[in-house]
């Protein structure tokens, strides 16, 4: 009798090999994959591999097949394994106008895609309560998530005084001499209750607020530095302001 032939089906060998990696999925630019597999002696390929290592960085977003070759007996048998690479959420955050230091809390709405988290140091469950924050410019940040991958955009958010003030009528008052020497006169011609204040031109109080009577006011002046001043004269809530020179 002849020598006996044994044919055997390639397909029936891959259940014999074992592949693995590292992580099966990935968000792009993460971590690279690295495949292992027995029996050793194999070779790995696919897109973007290096040697057994799947190189996140250079990947696309999607699924990919990476397959694993090695001898047995006398067959070369292939077992395939899949990864995948999530990509990175697009994720925005819609400008928000400043808020008042006396506005009601104020929800957080502009991120998207919906369903992110807001937080800063003036966040709380996605609000800002603008009279607990008080005055000042605040970092806000809006961070999104999808299938582990992460991504945040970020808005600058003030809390302004927004004093609701009308226009004092000039006719009530008169500020002189303008320029000054030191010394100068606010004459008020109105029975109700009329304060100055006097600041810097960068907004620096000078002479805090000081109520002023029906008539003519001294202002004591002298002890400041020569240059130009901010006036502020308010009644209620209506206000004048204009500048004086001290010279």
């Amino acid at each position: 009798a002849g020598p006996t032939i044994t044919v055997v089906d390639p397909a029936s060998l891959v259940s014999q090999i074992q592949v693995s990696a590292s992580s099966l999925s990935v968000c792009e630019g993460g971590d690279n994959i690295t495949l292992t597999a027995t029996p050793e002696g194999g070779t790995f390929s696919g897109d973007f591999l290096t040697g057994s290592d799947f190189v996140t960085a250079d990947a696309t977003a999607g699924a990919h097949t990476l397959s694993y070759t090695v001898a047995i007996d006398v067959c070369e048998v292939t077992k395939d394994i899949e990864v995948v690479v999530h990509a990175i959420p697009t994720v925005t955050f819609g400008e928000v106008e400043s808020l008042c230091i006396d506005d009601a809390i104020y929800t957080l709405s502009t991120g998207l895609p919906v369903g992110g988290v807001y937080s800063g140091e003036v966040v709380t469950n996605g609000t800002i309560h603008p009279e607990t924050a008080g005055l000042g410019l605040y970092t806000v940040t809006y961070t999104y998530s999808e299938n582990g991958c992460e991504a945040s955009a970020v808005q600058e958010i003030e809390v302004d005084e927004c004093l609701n003030v009308g226009i004092l009528d000039a006719n009530l008052f008169s500020v002189y001499p303008n320029p000054a020497s030191g010394n100068f006169n606010i004459d008020v011609k109105s029975s109700d209750l009329v304060e100055f204040t006097m600041l810097t031109l960068d907004g620096k109080t000078v002479i805090n607020k000081t109520a002023l009577k029906s008539g003519i006011n001294s202002i004591t002046a002298g002890n400041l530095p020569l240059g130009m001043y901010i006036v502020q004269i308010q009644s209620g809530n209506n206000m004048q302001i204009l500048k004086i020179t001290l010279n």
